[in-house]
């Protein structure tokens, strides 16, 4: 078994060194798809659309909020399994004018008494704009965590959203603003983004798979 900052950075690697292992049709054991059929977003936008527009107050009337729901396999160890998938809840607050760094670990509910999956938040700064409307979302589960700290295998994977921006590859996301005092409401599948679920392409890393012969 191997830490998980260990088991992390092993996934990083082996996915960067391995340029076939990229294409998930040239595998069925250790890549798999994951989709995001909800997300929902709600921050303050950059007038209160209140008559007059007067200034948000301080602290502002709530906290921006991401939630989401993720559908993935339902996950063992020796091989494919071809069990009903499961849809699993994730969403956390944050201070307005905040963003969650890549390296908060912030949970979602377990997909199984085995596992325990984390999602984080990455701002696009190469779209300069501000990190609610372009982000990287990044999906990590990890499985058969022990009281030590150590686990068995490792799944994550990645993607780019950005919102009103429909005929781009990462253009999931609409954000459109609501009734004064409201902010910005976000979601998928609306008028100014892709209509499909989110994609998310999975690589999985385990001893074995990996090379390793000792502890990490």
């Amino acid at each position: 078994m191997f830490s998980i900052a260990t088991l992390t950075l092993l996934l990083a690697q082996y996915v960067v060194a391995s340029p076939a292992l990229l294409n998930p049709r040239k595998s069925t054991t250790h890549f798999e798809i994951w989709t995001i059929p909800r997300l929902d977003m709600h921050i303050l936008s950059p007038q209160t659309n209140a008559p007059g527009n007067p200034p948000w107050s301080d602290p502002p009337p709530f906290q921006s909020s991401i939630d989401l729901d993720v559908t993935l396999p339902h996950h063992v160890l020796d091989g494919p399994h071809y069990s009903d998938p499961v849809t699993v809840n994730c969403k956390t607050e944050f201070p307005n004018g905040t963003f969650p760094g890549s390296q908060d670990r912030l949970y979602c509910d377990p997909p199984s008494s085995e596992e325990v999956l984390e999602f984080s938040l990455k701002a696009l700064t190469r779209e300069h704009r501000r990190p609610e409307m372009a982000f990287e979302l990044v999906l990590t589960s990890i499985y058969g965590l022990d009281e030590n700290g150590y686990a068995q295998a490792i799944w994550s994977g990645s993607v780019g959203v950005t919102a009103n921006d429909p005929g781009k590859p990462t253009g999931y996301l609409k954000s459109v603003g609501g009734a004064p005092w409201d902010g910005l409401r976000c979601g998928l599948k609306g008028g100014m983004s892709k209509k499909e679920d989110l994609r998310v392409d999975v690589a999985r890393a385990d001893r074995e798979e990996c090379g390793f012969t000792g502890e990490g």
